[in-house]
């Protein structure tokens, strides 16, 4: 059974997401290909993949799930720890660093971000990622 979750983007736009909590290269891939053969949107939770903090594997696992997916629609989500993420990062920063990379290097049509940390970082990443022209979901606890 796939685990479901309603998400509103944008504010407005509300969509049905299956949510990819897999560890392992195989394990991602494989829920991404489910995922692209029933016309879902994936919410890849990247704080349980086993991987989270190495952004070479993060890049090639990205690049991998579009080559075998093309059309696939992807929010990419790293939680916080303090707010029921899995992965612990170092810093606020190193949270903020992560979700911009998320953002220049296209690893979704959809990313989400978390409000409770620096605003003007945050309203900074809410603008780049309005430029590259994705969905948003802004995530408070």
């Amino acid at each position: 059974m796939q685990n479901y979750e309603e998400i509103i983007f944008n504010n407005l736009e509300k969509r049905k997401v299956i949510i990819n909590q897999e560890k392992t290269d195989q394990e991602v891939i494989a829920q991404a290909l489910k995922c692209n053969n029933l016309s879902q949107m994936m919410e890849w939770r990247i704080d349980y993949y086993e991987h989270a903090t190495e952004i070479d594997r993060l890049l090639a696992l990205s690049q991998q799930i579009h080559q075998q997916a093309p059309q696939l629609q992807i929010l990419t989500t790293f939680r916080s720890q303090k707010l029921g993420g899995k992965t612990e990062l170092c810093s606020e920063d190193a949270y903020l660093n992560l979700v911009e990379l998320l953002i220049n290097f296209n690893f979704g049509t959809a990313i989400d971000i978390e409000l409770d940390h620096t605003p003007d970082r945050v309203n900074d990443l809410i603008k780049k990622a309005k430029n590259k022209h994705l969905l948003i979901r802004e995530y408070h606890n």
